[in-house]
């Protein structure tokens, strides 16, 4: 058998693996007991789907949201270290980068393979994969952001409260975005296009108006910050609920 002909019949082997994967967990997901909830939602997620089959073949797409993160996290430092901008606005543009860069590739990608569909499908609930992908998505962001604070603060001395609450403010505001696009625009690609928006927006404001930019960050109140990002993550939380179908 000639090359070209294995590498087709290893590319359709691989398909159908997929998709027997993906139609196992929308059975999974169908036989689950229709309780509504954010405490349902967190049992499924945690003890019921499981990660594992969340993020099955996305080893890739894991990977390279990770470099990503650990490219824009490091020109931050250096930029901070320079002068060209602060550690506020360092935080406060990188913050959102690892989420926004799993679920826009692992999109790609299911568009591409024509997964998407697939994932969609289970009788449960039409977007439950993808809010509780959006939920962990969410919190492994979260926690690398909040590391991300805490090293500049430390390295330029910073003040810490201030760094934490910007990163997490401009996390869930992302997640806000992005969440309401699906849900209100109806379709995946507003999300994916209105949450853009708040991270090309952050840079276009970092490069062209940069003095009045730094200005503003470093007189936003830390509590103005903490309670927008505590509303944000309200917000959020129950249109990732309405994402699944939930009444709320």
């Amino acid at each position: 058998m000639m090359q070209p002909e294995n590498e087709l019949l290893e590319a359709v082997w691989e398909k159908a693996e997929r998709k027997e994967e993906n139609l196992k967990l929308a059975g999974e997901l169908s036989r689950m007991p229709r309780q509504e909830g954010l405490d349902s939602f967190l049992w499924e997620m945690f003890c019921g789907t499981g990660i594992r089959h969340l993020y099955a073949h996305m080893t890739d797409i894991l990977l390279l949201s990770f470099i990503l993160m650990v490219l824009f996290f490091y020109i931050g430092l250096k930029m901070v270290g320079i002068g060209a901008v602060t550690a506020s606005g360092a935080v406060f543009a990188a913050a959102p980068v690892l989420y926004a860069a799993i679920f826009y590739l692992s999109l790609v990608k299911e568009k591409q393979q024509q997964t998407c569909e697939q994932h969609m499908s289970c009788e449960y609930t039409s977007f439950y994969p993808m809010a509780a992908r959006m939920f962990f998505n969410s919190l492994m962001g979260l926690g690398f952001d909040l590391g991300y604070a805490c090293i500049l603060a430390i390295r330029f001395q910073a003040d810490v409260p201030r760094l934490l609450a910007m990163a997490f403010a401009s996390l869930m505001i992302f997640s806000l975005l992005l969440v309401l696009g699906i849900v209100r625009g109806k379709k995946i690609a507003w999300g994916s296009a209105v949450s853009s928006v708040w991270i090309i927006g952050n840079l276009l404001l970092m490069g062209l108006v940069a003095s009045w930019y730094r200005t503003l960050l470093e007189q936003v109140p830390v509590v103005l910050l903490e309670a927008a990002g505590v509303a944000a993550a309200f917000i959020y939380i129950r249109h990732l609920l309405l994402l699944c179908g939930q009444r709320q």
